[in-house]
């Protein structure tokens, strides 16, 4: 976690491997506003790793369920174009993006610390 501009804290999503599975997990209220305390998704369901500081542009979809606050922070399940999209970002962030197959999710686009760093220990573990 961090401390924001305006003396508050950013909460961001904690990854974590254990089993051959990719575990996501908000942190914090972002627990409360994704809708979701976890995901469990199997490395052999993601498809592709990256970090893309301008996929937060534009509209995102429609929140079913989730908490958007247009600007400032966006959290939970958007579908947008027939893709599920499950978000735990602030607007200001250059989030992970993971994209899946064989799941209820299309992508994940997350606030963690380092994404760089979290793209290298995923792939480590898909070779």
């Amino acid at each position: 976690m961090k401390a924001n501009t305006n003396g508050g804290v950013v909460m961001k999503t904690k990854v974590t491997i254990q089993e051959k599975n990719l575990v996501i997990k908000p942190q914090g209220l972002d627990k409360i506003w994704a809708l979701k305390d976890k995901l469990i998704i199997p490395l052999a369901h993601v498809k592709n790793l990256k970090v893309d500081g301008k996929i937060l542009e534009g509209y995102k979809g429609i929140r079913i369920p989730g908490t958007a606050i247009p600007g400032y922070y966006y959290a939970g399940t958007f579908k947008k174009e027939g893709k599920k999209t499950f978000y735990n970002t602030h607007q200001n962030a250059t989030p992970l993006v993971i994209e899946l197959k064989n799941e209820d999710f299309d992508r994940l686009i997350i606030e963690v610390d380092e994404p760089e760093s979290v793209i290298n220990e995923i792939e480590s573990q898909l070779s």
